[in-house]
């Protein structure tokens, strides 16, 4: 469904009244746009040159126990909230 469809129910909805309506739809709306930006080579880009930095400022930190809990807090969310948009 194109998003602009979408769109045209969300309006739909927001003028009834209909609340629940109105947060699925809207929810549609930035999980679709969500899909086409993260789904990107862009953004597998920018995953990869995250992690290249991480691993390059490993030497900085001595490859400390903090070091290692800042990627792998970072991936922990971006995975949790992930799970939810699939």
């Amino acid at each position: 469904m194109a998003v602009e469809t979408k769109v045209k129910k969300l309006r739909k909805h927001t003028a009834q009244g209909n609340f629940f309506a109105v947060v699925q739809y809207a929810f549609r709306i930035f999980a679709h746009q969500s899909a086409i930006v993260l789904g990107s080579a862009w953004a597998f880009v920018g995953a990869v040159i995250v992690i290249l930095v991480w691993v390059l400022t490993g030497p900085t930190f001595h490859f400390s126990d903090t070091w290692q809990l800042v990627i792998n807090t970072a991936t922990t969310v971006v995975t949790f909230l992930m799970v939810f948009l699939i």
